[in-house]
């Protein structure tokens, strides 16, 4: 019982006859509770992430269209300095 955390030691009395396990039962029962601990927090952790994420991705989805209202400037500014470059190479050839 020590290799539990004292916190769900109550907890796996209660779901385990440990009174009528073999040392052998228990220590698996153990190793299996423990296990499952681990990848209940292995799931917490990833549903943090996850969560963090969704709210990155809010925010950015927020902030788009100010991005998108930089985005045309920009691609205007290229499209005048590349027409400026086109009459300039035009002119070259004459």
């Amino acid at each position: 019982m020590l290799g539990l955390p004292r916190g769900e030691r109550g907890e796996f009395l209660e779901e385990n006859d440990v009174e009528n396990m073999t040392s052998r039962e228990l220590q698996e029962a153990i190793k299996e509770a423990n296990d499952l601990q681990l990848q209940l927090d292995i799931l917490h952790e990833t549903a943090d992430k996850a969560e963090q994420d969704a709210k990155a991705a809010a925010i950015e989805k927020e902030n788009a269209p100010e991005a998108d209202k930089y985005r045309g400037a920009i691609i205007a500014a290229c499209n005048r300095v590349i027409q400026t470059l086109g009459g300039s190479a035009a002119a070259e050839k004459r």
